[in-house]
């Protein structure tokens, strides 16, 4: 399942609002901003402490234009 790692009023709100329009199940994190200094425990997560964080099984993404990008056929 996918899992994204969220702020209020920060760019993932991207990949939240693609997800919702899509359907796809995920699950979201909320973390308080900035997370680095308020959610040590996320450094765990995410060395760099960014957000957003979207998680596929292996696959981590930090890039919240990208996480949006669906490839052609």
């Amino acid at each position: 399942m996918i899992t994204l790692h969220h702020c209020v009023s920060v760019l993932s709100f991207r990949p939240l609002w693609m997800l919702e329009e899509l359907g796809i199940p995920y699950q979201l994190r909320m973390l308080p901003f900035p997370p680095r200094v308020l959610a040590r425990e996320y450094l765990q997560e995410n060395q760099s402490s960014t957000v957003p964080l979207l998680r596929d099984g292996d696959i981590r993404n930090t890039e919240s234009a990208t996480m949006c990008y669906i490839p052609p056929n």
